[in-house]
């Protein structure tokens, strides 16, 4: 069956669904394998000597699924040749009629290192859910998939009768031959990765006790494999770049480092967490559109008018000044990276005030970061994906710059030991709000995660994106020592 040498396999190793009668109308059934030997039913070749073999059937299809139920498969992927390979998890041939996208969502886990995603929304149309995936070799990765039509306790009548298929394909990942590292030696990524500790699957984001590591996951845009640093200040994440102290953050949608600005280094010592200016985001609060990095027309008729990205905010405008005198000539920034202003509606309840999904005027509006536990890099709109050159976003911005977010703070495992910990009070990027007189977003105010009316005056926290190949001059990373960077 396998045409060349020293094979990958990739092996998908029974879909073992629970098949639902249809008692009632509302109930599912899911198109399965028959039980029995698995069949070879597709092979695709990485290179002369490296195939990918599925096996049994990658169809998944859901017809009138039950609120509240789910499914489950299993698949494994093993490594049989002598080299490190990357590969993407993707859906093909997707038919998702469902009338509310948002109730369908799905995830997955594996052992040995292989793909991590938290809950997210099942995709309209064919989609990469995980990317860049790393396998050693000799080593076999397990998965563990499910799907869920979530129970919202509304009506959701209006998924009755609707459809869900497609087919699961394990590809190579763009860009990368078999052997090659996604890094180069000495680099920073390099550094990043050869620490990691494991997925975001082993973290309890209900837990305050936090143990510091770099852990990945693949929630984030094309489900690449994003590193991230979560614990206390003695993590080794310092950087020292043109005397500026930064915190390594993350690593990015297209493996750049994400780094947040951790003061000037004046005689071997980092100050303030914030530079020298405070501001509000906005310079008025009093419709929708001002949660916006960028925004549209406010008191628009709709919400795309509302969130256009035509004006820059207050706060935009300030980080640019220090970008412009700090940044403007440094070889290492990385302008094709995105900077997430997640405007994502939301509806929920809070102090018995209901905030809805118009999104613009003086209604009553949520964004997805109030009503939100399934934290994720995922930027849902494209609309917020605000870049300078990066593809499939707006290219609106001036500088490669931005805030913090949210999902970011909780991914850090922000508390007051965490190395993001700062009395200094700041900005995220991060709406929360329009309460139908005031928009708020996400700050931290005396070290406390936070809300703010948009037009209060806070510190600006800088973060910034340096290039994948961004190579180390000395140091470990540890505060005595920090990376650093030309």
């Amino acid at each position: 069956m396998n045409r060349y040498k020293l094979g990958i396999i990739f092996a998908i190793l029974g879909i073992i669904f629970s098949s639902f009668l249809m008692i009632l109308s509302t109930y599912a059934y899911f198109t399965v394998p028959v039980e029995g030997e698995s069949k070879d039913i597709e092979l695709i070749a990485f290179n002369d000597n490296t195939d990918i073999v599925f096996k049994d059937t990658s169809n998944v299809s859901v017809v009138n699924f039950y609120t509240g139920e789910e499914i489950n498969k299993t698949f494994t992927v093993t490594n049989t040749s002598n080299y490190v390979i990357y590969y993407d998890i993707t859906l093909n041939n997707v038919v998702n009629n469902f009338e509310n996208p948002d109730d369908l969502v799905y995830e997955f886990n594996s052992d040995n290192n292989g793909a991590y995603r938290n809950q997210s929304i099942m995709p309209t149309s064919d989609e990469t859910l995980a990317s860049y995936v790393r396998i050693e070799p000799g080593i076999t990765q397990t998965y563990q998939m499910k799907i869920t039509f979530l129970d919202t306790k509304k009506d959701q009548s209006a998924n009755m009768n609707k459809t869900f298929s497609s087919n699961i394909k394990l590809v190579p990942s763009k860009g990368l031959n078999v052997g090659e590292n996604i890094y180069k030696n000495n680099s920073l990524l390099e550094k990043i990765i050869n620490s990691c500790s494991g997925s975001a699957n082993q973290i309890d984001f209900n837990n305050i006790d936090i143990t510091d590591g770099i852990f990945y996951t693949n929630s984030s845009n094309d489900g690449v494999t994003t590193y991230f640093y979560r614990g206390s200040n003695e993590l080794k994440n310092n950087v020292l770049m043109d005397n500026i102290c930064y915190k390594i953050l993350r690593t990015t949608e297209n493996s750049d480092i994400r780094l947040v600005y951790n003061g000037e280094y004046i005689d071997g010592v980092c100050g303030s967490t914030i530079i020298d200016t405070k501001s509000s985001f906005n310079l008025k609060s009093d419709y929708n559109a001002y949660v916006g990095y960028m925004y549209g027309d406010a008191n628009s008729a709709n919400y795309k008018s509302e969130h256009s990205n035509n004006n820059s905010s207050r706060i935009k405008n300030l980080l640019e000044k220090w970008y412009d005198n700090n940044l403007k000539n440094n070889n290492n920034i990385s302008d094709n990276t995105i900077y997430c202003n997640n405007r994502k509606l939301s509806e929920f309840i809070q102090k018995g005030v209901l905030y809805g999904t118009k999104g613009y005027s003086s209604n009553n509006t949520g964004f997805i970061s109030s009503n939100n536990t399934n934290y994720t890099y995922y930027c849902h709109n494209i609309n917020d994906r605000l870049s300078k050159k990066r593809e499939n976003t707006m290219k609106v911005l001036n500088d490669s710059i931005g805030l913090l977010t949210l999902d970011e703070l909780m991914y850090a495992g922000y508390n007051s030991n965490n190395f993001l910990y700062s009395s200094d009070s700041y900005w995220t990027m991060s709406p929360a709000y329009y309460n139908g007189y005031n928009a708020y977003n996400f700050s931290v105010i005396n070290g406390k995660i936070n809300k703010s009316i948009v037009t209060d005056e806070l510190g600006i926290r800088p973060v910034i994106t340096i290039k994948k190949d961004t190579i180390v001059k000395s140091g470990d990373g540890s505060i005595e020592f920090p990376y650093l960077i030309d």
